[in-house]
């Protein structure tokens, strides 16, 4: 379960929001209520005993995982665990619930402003949230979702994380070039799949979401990209079968610390590599698939990327 939330100025904006969304459904109200117009009123009345807060609206959402649903029992008690846990129990608030996406996912509006004028904190919400959620799943019998890194114990910051956005991308990448006689084609494989492709001094992928991914981020920089298509097909697609292998050697959670890209180990390409008979060409090709391993370790290791980042911004170092 994701939870998410923001602090805003207008009751009438977000009820409305919230109200308004087709398949609509409210799930509870507390200490209001009334059809829209008469929710927004009574908000904004109680908002009144306090008008030197310029943000009084609380808005949470709480989004499980595709293909989880909660009976309406679980629902009652989520929306009232939630209240007493960012605590806000006391305050006017409604939640609900809509039903115009595939994965079930709800809205909370609360009212920062209480009855006795004090004001609902705000401090650590976003900690809060995922504490909240972290708990709630275990209590629902959720899928366990991972905290941002910045609220994981020190312990765990470091630990490298599958994205499954970026290893699906990264799969339909190495199919691509397998498959593509030029760089023409690896694009329009690439936007047969369902992504927008976007060169430049690099290059960037969009998928359908809209979200927006580096190439060295799935360890396939443009150069990189570049220098695949430059070799031989069969050259590449064992070289590419053999990044795939040390992955799987590596548990597929890339970013192994100290991993050495090593040729000899594994499935055995020796007579695949003895068709290509191009002594510069293997040579091109191993630099490629060190040059492949550093990068893509680089994109999931955070110490890495943290002194890649110290790299960039002081380069006498």
């Amino acid at each position: 379960m994701i939870g998410k939330i923001i602090i805003g100025k207008s009751f009438r904006g977000c009820i409305s929001y919230c109200l308004d969304k087709d398949r609509a459904e409210v799930l509870q109200q507390h200490l209001c209520f009334g059809e829209k117009k008469e929710i927004i009123q009574q908000f904004s009345e109680v908002r009144q005993i306090n008008e030197r807060v310029s943000k009084p609206v609380l808005h949470i959402t709480l989004s499980l995982v595709p293909g989880e649903k909660l009976s309406d029992k679980q629902q009652h008690k989520l929306m009232e665990a939630t209240a007493e846990d960012l605590g806000y129990a006391n305050n006017q608030w409604i939640a609900i619930a809509h039903h115009d996406t595939s994965h079930q996912h709800f809205h909370i509006v609360v009212n920062r402003i209480g009855f006795d004028g004090k004001t609902l904190s705000d401090s650590n919400n976003y900690k809060r949230i995922a504490n909240f959620c972290r708990r709630m799943e275990k209590e629902l019998g959720l899928q366990q979702v991972q905290s941002p890194r910045r609220f994981l114990p020190a312990a765990e910051r470091n630990t490298p994380r599958f994205d499954q956005r970026k290893e699906r991308l990264r799969n339909i990448i190495i199919q691509a070039l397998k498959k593509s006689r030029d760089y023409p084609d690896f694009e329009k494989r690439l936007k047969a799949a369902g992504y927008e492709v976007i060169r430049a001094r690099g290059i960037r992928f969009i998928d359908d979401r809209k979200v927006k991914i580096k190439g060295s981020e799935v360890g396939f920089a443009l150069q990189k990209i570049e220098k695949f298509l430059s070799v031989d097909q069969l050259l590449r697609t064992v070289l590419l079968n053999r990044v795939e292998e040390k992955r799987k050697e590596a548990g597929i959670v890339a970013g192994a610390a100290g991993r050495k890209m090593e040729w000899g180990q594994g499935k055995d390409y020796s007579k695949d590599l003895h068709k290509a008979k191009d002594l510069v060409a293997m040579q091109q090709a191993a630099r490629i698939l060190v040059d492949v391993s550093r990068q893509t370790q680089q994109s999931t290791d955070p110490i890495l990327k943290k002194r890649e980042r110290k790299k960039k911004r002081y380069p006498g170092i």
